[in-house]
């Protein structure tokens, strides 16, 4: 009778070890699943934050083509461009 009941102790023992590592291991599984999504959740945020700054990065350059567009810096313009038309110096060249 004694034998068995420290047999039943020590399987008690395991039990309760075995119980307490699986425990620590659910632990550390959840402790993980947290910083996955809180780094997805932070993933999230820098995209919206990076597309509105691309949409703000887009519209400005669409203004500055416009801009840059409209003027003629300084030369005039080419409307029935030919052989003669070119000055002489260019045509040196």
């Amino acid at each position: 009778m004694p034998l068995d009941c420290s047999r039943d102790r020590r399987g008690d023992l395991r039990h309760d070890v075995g119980d307490f590592l699986h425990r620590i291991h659910d632990l550390v599984e959840r402790a993980a699943r947290l910083v996955d999504q809180l780094a997805a959740f932070v993933d999230l945020g820098h995209a919206v934050l990076d597309q509105r700054l691309d949409f703000l990065r887009r519209r400005r350059g669409a203004a500055g083509e416009v801009a840059h567009l409209g003027g003629d810096h300084g030369e005039a313009a080419a409307l029935l461009a030919g052989a003669r038309g070119f000055h002489r110096g260019v045509q040196r060249q």
